[in-house]
């Protein structure tokens, strides 16, 4: 039995796909003006019934159960009273219809309990959970409009939506390349990534708790890419969407840091494993995998990189995943050196946005990409999109968070300038910190301070990596 309400569906983060899509479908399709009746989703596998009921006396019913199928019963408008039991029925069977219509009625069972359904409240009974609907509160008989899904149970076991474990899966796409960092007579080697970055942050954070971080990309056969595989497993990084192709490497890129400080970038990743990793043998197979995540997380970097047709794709697969019921997350990270053209890169934004349910928008790289204006005047730009939480990064100043909970503004964490060593992962991290507390069930504004918190962290070390013990741990 779930209980919950479907505008917030981010409450219950570990609700199966199959069941997350049925109550988007019924949001999106489904308004007072409806006609009572049947409507198939996906057939006899998943479908849902309208029906505008008077409420009766809970005397006046007898409790039901399935077998075959579990419902999902939603409110959309009016009040409803819910008789439960959390025991299987064990009481007296009065009519037995579950070889034709999947449903028998039984005695009422004496630990019956009454839950109050509100409008766009909704409860899901899996089979053999013994309930009973449409009962009267207070003993007022009124009306109230609902619709119940049916999802066949062997649909959605076998059906790619549902995990056994309830592990929540997420993946990550984006690039990690070898870095190069010279300053004066000394040269170290190491890795980054922008997304990479955010996942290890990501999965130190969960550690111990029901997500797992597949990161997606494509490398080389080299001793530089398994090295790097060796690392991210190291990290709990899960590697089984990574594609290894013989004739590609990494990236590289190199940090030169002159006498006062300034430092600049140079990059060879033209023939980059990868941006090719939705031009392989195993494209399909990994996309598949990638469609039945229950979150995606990509940026800016992550699409640039790719040519025109490997775009179209990834946008396909975001299709795909909305589809399945999982949600998109994006992290804007706008590189102008990546595009070839201002117009085609606000094109593909535009896209991307459009199937987007988290935005992380460093609020320098808006300017960059859509001209300088008031951030309040980019959350309504992004929320036109269809995006429904965003947060806005702007480096050391307070975040700015809006959501179905509202607007707000969060402070930065002040760290004193002889302690700031190196911003590079200050966003990445800020990304991971904000996700990590979120998927934890954190509100916005305690998800932004963890953010901050760990944002804060990295910057006073070298490298965008930090030392596992210095790392926070989520706020309580």
């Amino acid at each position: 039995m779930i209980l919950g309400n479907i505008n917030h569906l981010d409450l219950i983060p570990y609700l199966p796909n199959k069941i997350k899509q049925s109550i988007e479908y019924v949001k999106d399709n489904v308004n007072s003006n409806t006609p009572v009746g049947r409507y198939d989703i996906d057939g006899d596998n998943m479908f849902f019934m309208v029906s505008d009921s008077t409420l009766r006396h809970i005397h006046e019913a007898n409790p039901e159960f399935h077998k075959k199928y579990l419902d999902v019963q939603i409110v959309l408008e009016g009040q409803e009273g819910m008789a439960v039991s959390t025991l299987p029925p064990h009481t007296k069977v009065l009519d037995d219809k579950l070889a034709d219509n999947d449903i028998a009625f039984i005695e009422t069972p004496p630990e019956e309990t009454m839950l109050i359904l509100q409008s766009n409240d909704f409860i899901v009974f899996l089979p053999n959970e013994v309930h009973k609907p449409l009962c009267t509160i207070n003993n007022k008989i009124t009306t109230v409009r609902k619709v119940v899904v049916k999802i066949a149970l062997d649909y959605l076991l076998l059906g790619q939506g549902y995990r056994y474990n309830m592990t929540l899966n997420i993946a990550v796409i984006g690039e990690c390349m070898i870095e190069l960092s010279m300053k004066q007579d000394s040269t170290t080697r190491s890795f980054g990534g922008d997304t990479l970055n955010t996942s290890v942050y990501l999965s130190r954070l969960l550690q111990g708790k029901d997500f797992a971080i597949h990161y997606v990309t494509g490398l080389g056969t080299d001793p530089f890419s398994q090295e790097m595989v060796d690392s991210w497993q190291k990290e709990h990084i899960k590697t089984d969407l990574v594609q290894r192709m013989s004739d590609k490497m990494p990236g590289l890129y190199s940090i030169v840091t002159d006498d006062q400080g300034e430092r600049s970038f140079y990059y060879w990743r033209n023939d980059a494993a990868a941006k090719f990793w939705l031009k392989t043998a195993e494209t399909d197979k990994v996309a598949e995998q990638i469609a039945q995540c229950d979150y995606v997380y990509l940026s800016g970097i992550s699409i640039a990189i790719l040519d025109a047709e490997s775009i179209l794709k990834l946008l396909d697969l975001l299709k795909r995943v909305k589809a399945n019921g999982g949600k998109v997350i994006f992290d804007n990270n706008f590189r102008p050196r990546l595009w070839s053209s201002l117009d085609l890169a606000r094109s593909v934004y535009s896209d991307i946005l459009s199937f987007t349910d988290i935005a992380f928008l460093t609020l320098d790289d808006e300017d960059l990409l859509w001209g300088k204006l008031p951030y309040e005047q980019v959350i309504e730009r992004t929320k036109n999109f269809g995006v429904t939480e965003i947060i806005i990064k702007r480096g050391s100043d307070s975040c700015i968070v809006d959501c179905a909970e509202g607007r707000f503004e969060v402070p930065a964490n002040k760290i004193a300038k002889d302690k700031v060593i190196d911003t590079t992962a200050a966003g990445d991290s800020f990304s991971a910190g904000y996700l990590g507390a979120r998927l934890s069930g954190r509100d916005p504004s305690q998800s932004a301070l963890q953010g901050h918190l760990v944002a804060g962290t990295v910057i006073q070390y070298r490298g965008a990596i930090i030392p596992l013990d210095a790392t926070p741990k989520l706020i309580d």
